[in-house]
């Protein structure tokens, strides 16, 4: 699975499968066995890795939105303020024109 595919369903079944992992290591470090604990933090490492992939481009993602959004919200307000600086300027002619 890529990161950008990873569902709530399956980010929370890798996060159960990681309790399970730490679980057999700590059993298996106990019991003196550390090539089984080498395997199993091998999956551990890799199940983190993907996850902190699909955060990292969560946030990305999720920045880039927001980013853009305010663009948006400040080309508007920029806009705006254009329109009433000659709104401004026309009524300051009419002004002086009534005065001539």
């Amino acid at each position: 699975r890529g990161a950008a595919t990873l569902s709530p369903e399956y980010v929370q079944q890798l996060l159960d499968h990681n309790q399970q992992l730490i679980l057999a290591t700590v059993e298996n470090q106990r019991c003196g066995h550390q090539a089984e604990c080498v395997q199993y933090l091998k999956q551990l490492h890799e199940n983190l890795f993907m996850l902190a992939m699909a955060g990292d481009q969560e946030i990305g993602s999720s920045t880039v939105m927001q980013m853009s959004q305010q663009q948006h919200h400040q080309q508007q307000q920029s806009q705006q303020s254009a329109g009433l600086t000659q709104d401004a300027m026309a009524s300051s002619r009419q002004r002086q024109a009534h005065l001539q």
